[in-house]
């Protein structure tokens, strides 16, 4: 929720007042509203995923997926009929639970982050969230077809992109690169070059700008994104420096847990400001996975070890953030700068976090999801039944719904096998 409100209002979450799973302060302006007060009309097509509602947030009708091409040819014409329009379509296929089909041959073969222990549960579940990546792409593309049968193909402004990182430990509920990083794919005929690629450091607060940049309507004031529309003319230089990004709490079934930590990533170095001292949360979904064989998460290296005040990376050197340089003295001018302006932008913007306890928006009690022992070691507190919905896995998953095919997973899933045989 705070990652879409970034792309919603253009704003910082904190900044719209959400620091948790909250709504935002009335007055936030989501694009929807803006635009729909600038003469377009707008639909929500799936989930809004923000408190208020879809009205509140300015779309004027909300509809479900559409289930064939005649159908959505239909919705395109009729919400277009020669007004311009923007239409927000939501899909939750990448969401968990991942479910418990997968494909074998995929398990052997699928490449695993060096942040998560290598071993068949892990693989099943990557190899599960590959068949709905599979079936995501195939329903953006009846989302393309549709538009093209409709004749809007030439003028409609088409993004893909995704709120925030996949959920996976160390990954999604947390400031390392594969929590933040997300995809961005643009389509505009005569105006974005196709196939082109642009590596420029950018934020989910500069998508809003630069739709209005796109679609000819000015630009609201106090907004802390900015347009990337000269990428697009092919003008050199920068659009930002660096990128902010924050997290705040997590929900764990009917509980919070507490987690504050902020970060500023720029092209070489990433700095993250950790604001207690608990062992960095897991995603759920994946440790539900583990729910039966939890010593397997409580012994991985990566996991339980208590936050660092500053932790310090070099993303070109170190690209997946595994060697912790703020207390190198070879780092110390990147690692001074970065924290001067990191306390600058949470002071500006009103951060809550840079003058105390983030605090909490709900009544829900507050539950760590580590315990430290007696001997000082973080172990998880993790109960299956309240925690997700995500179960681990069981022996005749892989065929169940004939979806243990090998043809159910497209190639480009499957990477060349290497040395050991994956």
């Amino acid at each position: 929720m705070p990652s879409r409100t970034g792309i919603y209002c253009g704003r910082l979450p904190h900044r719209c007042g959400v620091l948790q799973q909250a709504p935002l302060s009335r007055d936030s302006v989501c694009i929807a509203r803006y635009l729909s007060d600038n003469r377009y009309r707008t639909a929500l097509v799936g989930h809004l995923n923000i408190i208020g509602g879809h009205e509140w947030a300015g779309f004027q009708e909300a509809v479900q997926h559409h289930e064939d091409v005649a159908a959505g040819k239909s919705f395109f014409s009729g919400i277009a009929g020669g007004k311009p329009f923007f239409a927000h379509v939501s899909h939750g296929l990448v969401h968990r639970s991942y479910g418990q089909e997968y494909d074998q041959e995929l398990v052997k073969r699928i490449p695993v982050p060096p942040v998560l222990p290598d071993n068949l549960t892990t693989r099943r579940d990557l190899a599960s969230l590959a068949l709905n990546v599979t079936e995501l792409d195939r329903r953006v593309g009846f989302t393309l077809d549709a538009l093209d049968a409709a004749g809007l193909t030439e003028n409609t402004l088409v993004i893909f992109t995704t709120d925030h990182g996949v959920a996976l430990a160390r990954h999604k509920h947390t400031l390392y690169d594969p929590g933040i990083r997300t995809a961005l794919l643009m389509r505009l005929p005569g105006v974005i070059k196709p196939e082109s690629v642009h590596d420029q450091l950018l934020s989910n607060v500069d998508l809003f700008p630069t739709v209005c940049d796109l679609a000819g309507v000015p630009v609201p004031n106090d907004l802390d994104g900015r347009s990337f529309v000269t990428l697009f003319k092919g003008e050199a230089g920068p659009m930002r420096t660096s990128a902010f990004a924050e997290v705040n709490w997590a929900r764990r079934g009917g509980a919070l847990c507490y987690g504050p930590h902020r970060c500023l990533r720029t092209d070489r170095y990433k700095l993250i400001r950790n604001f207690h001292s608990e062992p960095c949360y897991l995603d759920g979904g994946f440790v539900g996975r583990y729910a039966n064989d939890l010593d397997v998460l409580n012994n991985w290296p990566l996991f339980g070890n208590p936050c660092p005040t500053h932790e310090l990376y070099d993303i070109v050197a170190d690209p997946w953030e595994m060697a912790n340089l703020a207390d190198d003295p070879a780092h110390e001018d990147a690692l001074l700068d970065l924290d001067m302006e990191l306390n600058k932008l949470m002071e500006d913007t009103g951060d809550p976090a840079f003058h105390g306890k983030v605090p909490s928006q709900t009544d829900e009690p507050v539950k760590p999801q580590w315990a430290k022992g007696d001997d000082g070691v973080y172990r998880l507190d993790y109960d299956l039944e309240t925690e997700t919905k995500e179960r681990p896995f069981q022996q005749d998953a892989a065929a169940r719904n004939g979806r243990g095919t090998r043809s159910a997973v497209p190639q480009a899933f499957l990477p060349e096998v290497d040395d050991e045989g994956y």
